[in-house]
């Protein structure tokens, strides 16, 4: 990659002259500017941010917000997510499936007995048979 840089150098008859100087960026320089085209945060013509982040398996998603800032916190917080595991993909689990392993990751042991036989007890009854299969 090269860099342009624009100087302008005032003259004596109040005339300026620019001086263009070519060079190529350091390896630094390189790695700040791959990292600003990964996160690639713009605005919108409609005034609102984009955000677009590319998840574990290559697929390219966008994150919207009324501010900058917004959309880089946005996009930090779905980049730790992705980092540490917990992001969703897209699967070929069934709801009945997925289902019994929310219970089984996130609530077992972290609520009542009573509770979780009650979730176990509406989920087999109430979600598996009409949307489970």
């Amino acid at each position: 990659m090269v860099r342009l840089d624009r100087i302008k150098v005032p003259n004596l008859d109040n005339f300026s002259l620019t001086i263009f100087i070519v060079s190529s960026l350091t390896s630094t320089e390189k790695e700040r500017t791959m990292t600003e085209m990964k996160n690639n945060i713009r605005q919108r013509p409609n005034g609102t941010w984009e955000g677009r982040y590319y998840d574990v398996d290559g697929k390219q998603h966008s994150l919207y917000g009324r501010t900058k800032a917004i959309v880089k916190d946005k996009l930090a917080s779905k980049r730790a997510e992705i980092v540490s595991g917990n992001s969703i993909t897209e699967t070929d689990l069934t709801i009945e499936q997925w289902g019994w392993a929310w219970m089984q990751t996130f609530k077992a042991g972290k609520i009542k007995h009573s509770t979780m036989d009650n979730y176990e007890s509406d989920f087999r009854l109430h979600v598996v048979p009409y949307i489970g299969m």
